[in-house]
């Protein structure tokens, strides 16, 4: 197996804040990018003091950290932006993800699928207003009520230059319950232009080389509760990958 597979640290709100990812770091390790549990940035055009030190580069190792962003305004984003890149971070995470009943309805994280020509709008918005270098990844489900959606979906992703497109394949809907749908990973994988990152369901070294087996090409796999569970995990990945090149 290729030893350059790399292992990303899902966010997960109220838990992965920067004291636990730099615990994380120093006693465990083997995490490739840790990504920040996700800024909502608004009108105030301000972080919040809470916000600012998950942030804080001091805090911070900037070359594995990757802030998050959830809005559904683009001068939220790319204000945003300017503040995290003038901060020295490489790469900001659009958060297209979360399923959460109370961020859907706000029209946000995976809320926002469902409105396609907004999205469209939005990352053209975006990519057109960057005015740095950082790079923009995106973190999505397929959709929000039917897997189906997914195709609209990706045709939007294919039209911009995302760093890296990590899907979590199943929809609003299902949450973390439902069984994922790998067939749309499989479809993402034959026809994404951006490079990918398979997340969801990935709790042992098993999981994981099978989920590099399947998809030989992906740029690494994100996991969430599979490293809280057993903090040891991508190390111990690495160290096979070591042993066994």
């Amino acid at each position: 197996m290729d030893s350059n597979k790399k292992i990303y640290l899902a966010p997960l709100e109220g838990v992965t804040d920067s004291i636990f990812r730099n615990t994380f770091k120093k006693y465990f390790g083997g995490v490739d990018k840790y990504y920040t549990p996700f800024i909502s940035p608004n009108s105030t055009f301000k972080f919040t003091t809470r916000e600012f030190k998950d942030i804080d580069p001091e805090k911070n190792d900037i070359n594995t950290t990757v802030p998050q962003l959830l809005t559904n305004k683009a001068e939220h984003f790319l204000w945003a932006a300017g503040e995290i890149a003038s901060l020295g971070f490489k790469e900001i995470n659009f958060n297209l993800g979360c399923p959460s009943g109370t961020v859907v309805a706000k029209k946000k994280g995976s809320g926002l699928l469902y409105y396609p020509e907004e999205l469209d709008s939005m990352l053209y918005e975006i990519f057109a207003g960057l005015k740095n270098d950082i790079q923009v990844s995106i973190k999505t489900r397929l959709g929000k009520l039917e897997s189906d959606e997914f195709y609209e979906i990706l045709e939007i992703y294919n039209k911009y230059p995302i760093s890296e497109l990590t899907i979590h394949p199943r929809v609003q809907k299902d949450f973390y319950r439902e069984p994922i749908h790998p067939d749309f990973f499989q479809y993402a994988y034959s026809n994404a232009k951006a490079p990918l990152v398979f997340n969801g369901d990935v709790k042992t070294i098993s999981d994981i080389d099978d989920t590099f087996n399947n998809y030989p090409l992906i740029n690494a796999v994100m996991i969430g509760r599979g490293l809280i569970s057993n903090p040891k995990l991508a190390l111990e990945f690495k160290k096979v990958q070591r042993t066994n090149p």
